[in-house]
């Protein structure tokens, strides 16, 4: 799954975490993350994704944030559709999903599966956490690691 704040293009190393949705910034590199544990029926429906936030491993503060609207979808035959929309550009994808412990597992068809930690969980609000990923903060063409924060709402 690529989530990517609407015009801008992400390249992630082989390996890496692109995350979906919900998650806690968390600040320095070698800070520890709690992850919540999570059924797959708490993650049935649709969710807007609130934020979207990409930082530099370091601690750094270039963040980058979500433009336009995005949603994800998750359903009961463990399927997902997520959806960005910025004006009149839409762009969907549609994979598969799984849940075990606090690791959300988003896989596209023909791609790695990506890893999510879950920290953050209630009925109408969840947070997502990856700290493995790499984003082009100032479009430079260089990769920088980076972590990655995302929130949703029902």
């Amino acid at each position: 799954m690529h989530l990517v704040p609407v015009g801008k293009t992400m390249k992630t190393r082989p390996g890496s975490i692109v995350a979906t949705l919900l998650v806690l910034a968390v600040g320095a590199c070698g800070d520890s993350v709690t992850g919540v544990d999570t059924a797959t029926d708490d993650l049935l429906g649709t969710w807007n994704i609130t934020s979207l936030a990409f930082t530099p491993a370091g601690g750094g503060t270039a963040t980058e944030g979500l433009t336009g609207t995005a949603t994800i979808a998750f359903r009961a035959d463990l399927t997902y559709t997520l959806t960005f929309t910025e004006g009149l550009v839409q762009e969907i994808e549609d994979g598969t999903f799984s849940v075990s412990g606090s690791t959300l597992t988003l896989t596209l068809p023909g791609e790695d599966p990506d890893e999510l930690t879950v920290t953050a969980l209630s009925s109408t609000a969840a947070t997502l956490y990856a700290d493995d990923e790499t984003f082009d903060f100032n479009d430079d063409g260089t990769e920088t690691d980076a972590t990655l924060t995302v929130t949703l709402q029902k």
